[in-house]
């Protein structure tokens, strides 16, 4: 499988005195492809991909979630439902000031004689609360699923299709806004000769 996104989903637990949310592990989330797969795979492994729990509370068995695509009034309740047996954990590193760090990761599509290959891009780094009160868990969700929505547009905007043929470039398209568009020269205009 070829990686087009990778991300990290926050799962707090609230702790036995009742008082806190803690930092219990990160879901790692990935969005791929097969090599020999269409296309078009690439575009329904990342629309998918915004149906996936982006944070995650639990307390006892009820747990609250919010997806990619979800407002930040639009968090879910399950009971007795437990993520971890659909995603793989990791614990993130510390980063000596009361928070957990994880690296995201994009990537660069190349095509070429109807292959599709990919070359992972690091993101930068997304730091997390190790801990927070029970008394401000509303908004600490909501702040939490806004800030992986932006780092999931960041990521998907970010993505980029190469194609190739005889091993030189001859197309480049990237995502903005949600929609697939030739890749444009940041600075164009000022690359217009003066007259």
């Amino acid at each position: 499988m070829q990686m087009l996104i990778c991300m990290h989903t926050p799962v707090y637990k609230k702790n036995e005195a009742n008082t806190m949310y803690e930092l219990h592990v990160f879901y790692k989330l990935v969005a791929a492809v097969h090599p020999n797969a269409p296309i078009m795979s690439v575009w329904d492994s990342l629309l998918k991909f915004e149906h996936l729990p982006a944070v995650v509370l639990v307390s006892g068995n009820k747990t609250i979630y919010g997806r990619f695509d979800d407002t930040a009034d639009g968090m879910h309740e399950v009971w007795d439902f437990d993520f971890s047996q659909n995603f793989p954990s990791t614990r993130g590193h510390d980063d000596c000031r009361g928070g957990l760090v994880v690296q995201n990761e994009s990537s660069i599509l190349f095509t070429e004689a109807g292959l599709l290959l990919t070359l992972p891009v690091p993101d930068r780094k997304e730091r997390f609360l190790a801990s927070f009160a029970v008394s401000t868990m509303k908004q600490h969700a909501e702040f939490s699923l806004n800030k992986q929505k932006q780092a999931f547009r960041r990521l998907r905007d970010n993505f980029q299709f190469v194609s190739l043929s005889m091993q030189r470039v001859v197309d480049c398209t990237r995502i903005e806004n949600g929609r697939v568009q030739k890749k444009r020269k940041r600075n164009a205009g000022a690359l217009t000769p003066q007259t």
